[in-house]
């Protein structure tokens, strides 16, 4: 079975869950990242935003919704989602990171710094392709 396959596969089983149970928040995610990896982000917006209201506490999800938003080019909601993940997480790496590459996109680089273990650096020395959005 090819990759393809399998992902259209996941996304009928994430489909099928969420028939049984609509607030299976791990499905309403995991459903929205098989999405995203297909390129159907403008599907993913709403699952991850569900999973959120379900579920706020979930750092994970926010930075899941702050990747689909940076690549729909929506940074400024990418980055609200990257600093509510970091409200929960302190410590998110990606979450960092995601907001590090939503504030370059903003020309707001040296807003903040991250930390991450072993070293503390400023965003703007972080290279565009070492985070989480594509």
């Amino acid at each position: 079975m090819q990759l393809w396959d399998k992902r259209e596969q996941a996304v009928a089983s994430y489909r099928q869950a969420l028939l049984l149970n609509p607030r299976y928040v791990e499905a309403l995610n995991n459903l929205g990242n098989v999405l995203l990896d297909l390129g159907q982000r403008r599907e993913a917006v709403p699952l991850y935003r569900q999973a959120i209201e379900l579920d706020p506490g979930r750092a994970d999800t926010h930075v899941n919704l702050g990747n689909v938003l940076f690549e729909l080019r929506r940074i400024d909601e990418a980055a609200a989602s990257y600093r509510r993940a970091l409200a929960l997480r302190p410590e998110y790496p990606l979450a960092h990171l995601g907001l590090a590459a939503a504030l370059r996109m903003q020309r707001r680089p040296g807003e903040a710094e991250v930390r991450l273990p072993g070293r503390t650096r400023r965003r703007s020395e972080l290279r565009r392709g070492t985070h989480a959005p594509r």
